[in-house]
């Protein structure tokens, strides 16, 4: 049944991409850009990506992980660059290529950089720190559970 399932829907996603690619309208990329919230703020990728894949991967994720991810977007694509884009002249070149580390570029792989290694140190510190705690738990248990054993040994040794 579920193999069933996942060949249907992977014949319903290659289908849904081959008419993506045969429909592509070059001023908005066809269903790839589709310039749902208008063209203004197309100009800040403000789009609805039609790609099935990820609205599979949006299924898959948990609910916590769905609202990081839309609160993180709606921050960083609806407040921080724009307003990035208006010190352009003033904090960084002005006139670079959108993918220059000199220019605005410079500022996007700065801050997911430090997002990326800011979470990952805090699940290696939270890891660290729950494998220690569970350790000691698990000594303090074993210390507690040979002791109880003594216990019942000499209770079933004596009563003899």
């Amino acid at each position: 049944m579920q193999m069933a399932r996942f060949a249907q829907w992977s014949a319903i996603s290659f289908l849904f991409s081959g008419y993506q690619w045969v429909f592509n309208n070059p001023a908005c990329n066809g269903f790839g850009r589709f310039p749902t919230f208008g063209l203004q703020a197309l100009r800040y990728t403000w789009n609805f990506d039609f790609s099935l894949p990820f609205v599979g991967l949006g299924i898959l994720a948990p609910i916590s992980v769905a609202w990081s991810m839309l609160i993180g977007g709606l921050l960083s694509w609806g407040l921080l660059w724009p307003l990035l884009s208006r010190m352009e002249g003033q904090w960084f070149a002005a006139r670079l290529a959108p993918w220059d580390i000199r220019g605005v570029y410079g500022y996007y792989l700065t801050v997911a950089m430090a997002l990326l290694l800011s979470d990952a140190a805090y699940h290696m510190v939270k890891g660290i720190v729950g494998a220690v705690l569970a350790r000691r738990a698990a000594q303090r248990g074993g210390k507690e559970g040979s002791a109880a054993a003594e216990e019942e040994q000499q209770a079933a040794s004596s009563g003899r």
